[in-house]
């Protein structure tokens, strides 16, 4: 079981409750909240937009519904944790779907594959698809989930405080969990040395999409996402991402948390380096902690400057910032088959689309295509008769030139043209049958507060690139945390929302300090 134990949900005295401002109400900040209120401190969350969420956004136009954020569940025990600690129950309040199959892979020359949760059905039929690597993919998915026993649970299942301690986690797990992440490349060098075809070889490396990398320089160590995927499973919550955020929220009201919306922090205050207050154009509140749900550049650089040494302001400036993310949002009328509720079409040549990124820091010429249909599970997502399609492409953060995300610019001209182009490859006549459209745009998600639309924050690049995210306890700033995406334990629904619960964890353990 990855995450806190019964720290979260401890009790705490009278003597001991604490009044704490969480400044953000994305997934990070509500589970934070949660398992904060379930030790019985008073929470109070700050956010600046008009709905719980962040990312984890909802659009509804013509009769259409789509998520505007993430639109993959996984590791949904995690976010059950957070209901329970809220009073709810993730199950009863949303509700999951079962996805079979999980993900239709399109390639080059017609070609599909079906991947699903059984891992021999998978295999036999890749063995269909590409003669000798269903044998191959049986030992690749072997190997995931070693990763994510020797690699990934270390790392999960408790705040990242030292390398010391996590090194420690690790050699609970035997020699053998010692020898493996001291022989660990690349993603690109383990599809290479598992497969022999370029499709199989692309399927492996597009995990290091999953925390805005490239494969040439993303550790192998992210490969146990595919056992994530793959084997433990994904599921689509009733209502979409954004539904989980509402629930969640709703919970936490009637627990007694206070959640102020369209209320934006104006400065965390100090005395003598320790947190004392939050102020808002409206109030000034007492906290004993901060947690702050909010990319800590965007933070310094708006409302918590007095932590611009502490967080080391010029380095997060200087970072590589992983990928965004540019994506049509599509109401069409009629059927969308071959499309499944999760599809990627690959592009021809992969390697060049993260140069194109990377490098270029350019959109990809012809790009690959991840396609989300959630009304091919959930009936009321679309008008009777038609389908909800969410058609993402990875594309650069903004860097200086937000202007080019606008909506008659050539850069967005030119990317509406080739994923419709692509698309029609894959439903043919589908543009004709579009009745209602919208986008999501790197300069979107940079407005929600992560820097220049870079959706993970830093690029996950080199072998160490894990251990340089900013630690969730500001260890020279008393009171001060951070659960967000761009600190430990990283990106994605289950990442944020377990590193909520990591600070929950922290701030029970540093109680009498922050009295």
């Amino acid at each position: 079981m990855i995450g806190s134990r019964s720290a979260s949900h401890s009790v705490v005295t009278d003597r001991e409750r604490l009044d704490i401002v969480v400044i953000g109400a994305g997934m990070g900040g509500l589970s934070a909240a949660a398992h904060l209120s379930a030790q019985g401190h008073r929470v109070t969350v700050l956010e600046q937009g008009p709905s719980v969420g962040g990312k984890a956004g909802r659009l509804e136009q013509d009769g259409f519904r789509f998520d505007t954020g993430p639109t993959l569940l996984t590791m949904a025990d995690v976010l059950r944790r957070a209901f329970v600690a809220a009073g709810g129950d993730l199950d009863r309040d949303v509700g999951l779907l079962p996805i079979h199959p999980e993900t239709r892979y399109f390639f080059s020359g017609g070609r599909t594959l079906d991947v699903t949760q059984d891992a021999v059905e998978t295999a036999s039929a890749i063995e269909r698809v590409f003669a000798g690597e269903g044998r191959a993919y049986r030992e690749f998915i072997s190997h995931a989930a070693t990763l994510w026993r020797y690699a990934s649970e270390p790392y999960l299942e408790a705040p990242f405080t030292s390398y010391a301690g996590f090194a420690a986690r690790v050699l609970k797990r035997g020699m053998g969990a010692v020898r493996l992440g001291k022989s660990l490349g690349t993603l690109r060098e383990l599809s290479v040395e598992r497969f022999r075809t370029d499709e199989m070889r692309a399927f492996v490396q597009r995990f290091a999409t999953y925390v805005g990398g490239d494969p040439m320089h993303t550790s192998a160590a992210y490969a146990n996402i595919a056992h994530v995927e793959c084997t433990l499973g994904a599921q689509h919550p009733r209502g979409g991402m954004a539904a989980i955020a509402y629930a969640l929220a709703k919970n936490l009201t009637a627990r007694g948390v206070r959640i102020v919306l369209d209320t934006p922090a104006r400065d965390v205050q100090f005395e003598r380096d320790r947190v004392v207050s939050v102020r808002t154009d409206h109030e000034t509140l007492r906290a004993h902690a901060v947690v702050v749900n909010v990319d800590p550049q965007s933070a310094v650089e708006s409302f918590l400057s007095h932590a611009a040494k502490a967080l080391d302001l010029p380095a997060l400036r200087a970072r590589e910032r992983s990928v965004s993310c540019y994506a049509l949002l599509l109401g069409v009328r009629g059927d969308v088959a071959p499309l499944k509720h999760h599809s990627l079409y690959f592009c021809p040549d992969y390697a060049r689309e993260f140069t194109d990124l990377f490098a270029r820091k350019l959109p990809p010429g012809e790009p690959t295509l991840y396609v989300n249909v959630p009304s091919l599970t959930e009936p009321g997502v679309a008008p009777e008769g038609c389908h909800s399609l969410y058609v993402l492409v990875n594309a650069p953060a903004t860097g200086d030139s937000p202007a080019q995300w606008d909506d008659d610019s050539d850069v967005v001209r030119a990317l509406d043209a080739v994923i419709l182009k692509r698309l029609e490859e894959i439903v043919p006549g589908i543009s004709a049958r579009i009745v209602t459209r919208a986008r999501v745009t790197p300069r979107t998600i940079a407005a929600l507060g992560s820097v220049g639309g870079a959706i993970y924050g830093e690029a996950p690049h080199g072998a160490t690139a894990p251990f340089r995210r900013p630690k969730q306890r500001v260890d020279s700033l008393r009171g001060l945390y951070l659960a967000t995406g761009s600190a430990h334990p990283g990106g994605g629904v289950p990442m944020v929302t377990l590193g909520g619960e990591h600070v929950a964890r922290l701030i029970h353990e540093d109680l009498k300090n922050l009295r």
